[in-house]
């Protein structure tokens, strides 16, 4: 589903931006609302399934004290950004029906278009039903105006936020705006909690089948006093400011203009509608969720954020990397500790097959350990992260050859999912890290013939080993809800580069053509796979531990999609360019189930500031360079690829 979004670059706009990209949703960003054209042309453009307009100028534009729109001369602005963009915006997408239906539209409206005679009486919160009788600025007179004249437009919903909260600080989030305060009058209001209301509108949104008035407000109400009293308990930061009474005259006057409690009735029956798809789809509850409840978790997060901040810029990092002598373990180890000297790194290794102590490049560092030992050791585990203080974990280790996985499947279980659960289990009773990086494949999604998937798409591993990496993922996902460990999940691409072991795909080619031996083919060499340089790899991984958002999914991948029979032609092309290709390849039996093509979207990790560096004829030079200039690197070599 495509979604056209006005205002993407703004505060409210941006989160839903992000929140539709963790929804697998396509987005486009409209352009300068100036007249009604503007907006047909767009739509005449992107052909948009969904449009939402977060366009508009508030009182203040975030800066303390400034009502920016009661300044002289401001009105003009008031009335394009507050009216007539809104207005034009719900005229398109009406007048899109003389091609198909109208499209469905969710307009973020405000509740601050109200004020109560009595500011002390609650007795009747405003509903869907009241018409705006705030007129106290222009701001808030134009947005009541905006709040009636969009009700011509059934295909929109009007969601009505009021004193919007986000979890993280920002300037427009009400709770940083009332920590700046000196004076507050302290009555009760509605609240919108952003994490907690954008998915359902964006799901109702997303099912076209409502439109008109809702007051996007979490459940109940609370007053400013109790915000600043929780802060201060959940953050420990005192605060310094005055609590002017409310019999004061002066501040029951001004309380009439912040004080408003909206009745949250029509959304909590609005969300009975959402269908089952869509409720998984946006992550929304199926409760209503309780604005006290809400307020505590976020001050208990920024807390967290608070001191997560202080300790990464006060101390330095303590890794616990698993199978850090394998191919992508190890390249993640030598850049980190090239690029973070400060930083210890542990590396827990059985040094089965595929690993080699030779991969890591600076086995002498005081910054850097080996330890010998299987993650099924659960008590070791727990020792090594209490012992070494342990701030983070990559866990790479795994069984990942998919061939083996058909005979010997009962390897990949131990090793892939009764180590992961081990390696969960230290990490919930140790209880002090700051991320747990999980490693996982691009395999789990199972074939994809046309397209690329998101990271919600269902799973559906078709081989051993993707059924364990599967099962390790839930395994996280669990921890992370029922003991808040702080995970992220990484599915990646086939990754290729120096110090890989040579029973995949392209070391095992140039290894073959280095002997003077035929490379051998799985069944007609027609399945397709997406190839990226370790290097581009590790630095995902690297942003991820440093960037990446707690409980999600990125997925690590590349835009070079290579069949395995051209992957042979441009091996022996560099390699041995007077040599046929007929005559250095030989057929095999393919696979019990060979997936014929998987591909990953990349936006999420794009969002994060990563860009592919190493473009695949780049890479597969600097491997074959590698791989000629360390011969002997690797004593044991497997007879078949993958």
């Amino acid at each position: 589903m495509l979604w056209l979004i006005y205002g993407s670059a703004g505060w409210i706009g941006g989160q839903c931006r992000d929140l539709l990209n963790v929804a697998g949703q396509k987005v486009v960003s409209g352009r300068r609302v100036t007249s009604l054209k503007d907006v047909e042309e767009d739509i005449l453009t992107y052909k948009p399934d969904r449009i939402i307009c977060s366009l508009g100028r508030t009182h203040g534009e975030g800066i303390p004290n400034i009502d920016y729109l009661e300044k002289p001369g401001k009105l003009k602005d008031n009335i394009r950004d507050n009216l007539l963009a809104p207005m034009f915006i719900a005229q398109a997408s009406m007048q899109y029906s003389k091609l198909a239906a109208p499209i469905p539209t969710l307009y973020i409206g405000t509740g601050c278009i109200y004020e109560y005679a009595n500011p002390t009486d609650l007795s009747h919160p405003f509903t869907e039903n009241d018409h705006p009788n705030f007129c106290g600025s222009s701001y808030s007179t134009v947005k009541g105006a905006t709040d009636l004249l969009i009700d011509a437009y059934p295909h929109v919903i009007n969601a009505r936020i009021r004193m919007p909260i986000s979890d993280d600080p920002n300037s427009r989030d009400f709770i940083t705006k009332i920590l700046n305060y000196k004076k507050i009058t302290s009555l009760p209001n509605s609240m919108t909690v952003m994490s907690d209301i954008l998915p359902i509108l964006l799901a109702l949104t997303h099912d076209g089948k409502l439109g008109g008035r809702v007051n996007a407000c979490n459940k109940g109400w609370v007053d400013h006093d109790w915000i600043l009293k929780t802060y201060q308990e959940k953050t420990g930061e005192a605060l310094d400011y005055v609590l002017e009474p409310v019999e004061d005259q002066n501040a029951r006057l001004a309380a009439r203009r912040s004080n408003n409690v909206l009745s949250s009735d029509k959304l909590e029956q609005w969300m009975k509608l959402l269908s089952p798809e869509t409720r998984k789809l946006y992550y929304t509850p199926h409760l209503l969720p309780d604005i006290k409840t809400s307020i505590e978790n976020i001050c208990i997060h920024r807390a967290n954020l608070k001191s997560s901040s202080s300790q990464e810029s006060s101390e330095t990092r303590r890794l616990l990397v698993t199978g850090g002598c394998g191919f992508i373990g190890s390249n993640f180890v030598n850049h980190w500790l090239r690029t973070y000297p400060e930083d210890s790194v542990i590396n827990v290794d059985k040094l089965d097959t595929c690993s080699n102590i030779g991969n890591v490049e600076q086995p002498n560092s005081p910054k850097y350990k080996l330890v010998v030992a299987s993650i099924n050791n659960k008590d070791l585990m727990l020792h090594l992260m209490k012992q070494y203080d342990i701030t983070h974990v990559v866990h790479f280790a795994a069984q990942t050859h998919v061939d083996t996985s058909f005979g010997n499947s009962i390897l990949f279980t131990e090793s892939n999912i009764f180590g992961t659960h081990c390696l969960l289990e230290a990490s919930r009773i140790y209880n002090k890290l700051r991320k747990f990086i999980h490693i996982s494949t691009d395999e789990v999604y199972g074939e994809w013939p046309a397209g690329s998937c998101h990271e919600t798409a269902v799973l559906n591993p078709t081989n051993p080993y993707a059924a364990t990496k599967a099962a390790a993922e839930f395994l996280v996902k669990s921890y992370g809800e029922s003991f808040k460990l702080p995970y992220v999940i990484t599915r990646g691409n086939n990754v290729y580069g120096p110090y890989q072991f040579p029973e995949k795909v392209i070391p095992r080619f140039i290894t073959t053509i280095m002997a003077n031996e035929k490379m051998t083919i799985h069944g007609d060499g027609k399945q397709v796979r997406n190839f990226i340089y370790v290097t581009d790899t590790v630095r995902a991984v690297d942003l991820i531990l440093r960037k990446g958002k707690t409980k999600m999914i990125y997925n690590i991948g590349s835009k070079d999609e290579i069949k395995v029979m051209e992957i042979a032609a441009i091996l022996l092309k560099i390699m041995k360019p007077d040599v046929k290709l007929e005559d250095s390849i030989i057929h095999v039996k393919d696979r019990y189930f060979n997936d014929c093509r998987y591909s990953v979207m990349i936006d999420a990790l794009e969002s994060l500031g990563w860009k592919q560096e190493v473009k695949f004829d780049d890479g597969i030079r600097m491997t074959i360079k590698w791989y000629t200039e360390h011969p002997d690197h690797w004593q044991n070599e497997v007879q078949t690829s993958t």
